[in-house]
């Protein structure tokens, strides 16, 4: 009976020391992916570490542009206004225009009536002639 026993504690031992075996080779896979993970993350870091300063000067590029650019929208501000100036005065300008242009006809007409009446009044004053 003892050595049936010793027998299966033999073999449950040496399943135990294969089982060990494959764990150890597992963990040691588990280490090479961890370390890999490590290499990965401080290549991210140093990158990150690389690139933060030109973030920092591309923010503050940034925002000196949005400073320099508040004289240049006021200036478009002011430019806009006197285009709508110069709009609302060339508008004035085609309406006396258009006024000038009416009486110019009016006045053509009242000379071609002065004509007329001069003619006429000529014409009477000839009846008159000895």
């Amino acid at each position: 009976m003892a050595i049936p026993l010793l027998k299966s504690v033999v073999a449950e031992t040496s399943n135990l020391v294969t089982t060990t075996g494959d764990v150890n080779a597992e963990l040691g896979n588990e280490v090479t992916t961890i370390n890999t993970a490590l290499t990965s993350f401080k290549s991210i870091i140093t990158s990150v570490e690389t690139i933060l300063p030109d973030i920092q000067k591309v923010s503050i590029g940034i925002g000196k542009l949005n400073n320099d650019m508040h004289p240049v929208v006021l200036k478009i501000e002011s430019t806009s206004a006197v285009s709508e100036e110069n709009s609302a005065s060339a508008e004035e300008i085609a309406a006396s225009t258009e006024e000038m242009k009416n009486s110019a006809g009016s006045v053509a007409s009242t000379a071609q009536s002065l004509t007329n009446s001069a003619i006429h009044l000529t014409e009477e004053i000839n009846k008159f002639k000895l």
